[in-house]
């Protein structure tokens, strides 16, 4: 169990990485890029997170159900 704990600190410490990177690439774009470009790339970038918030909880659903499955 700790080692499962331990991953998901690891990918929670990613996934923060990964947004100060996004954060950062949104505020270049912003300087940019005319204002119709910044509203479909932030819509691209919504949709991207609400979908890789989906697959981490389908992982995670899946994981517990393993984890049910062998009695844990």
């Amino acid at each position: 169990m700790d080692t499962i704990d331990e991953k998901i600190k690891q990918l929670e410490e990613e996934i923060e990485k990964l947004n100060d990177r996004l954060t950062s690439v949104e505020k270049t774009v912003n300087k940019c890029a005319p204002k119709s470009a910044v509203n479909k790339i932030e819509a691209d970038i919504r949709k991207e997170k609400k979908d890789r918030k989906e697959r981490e909880d389908r992982k995670e659903r899946a994981s517990i159900s393993r984890l049910k499955s062998m009695g844990l």
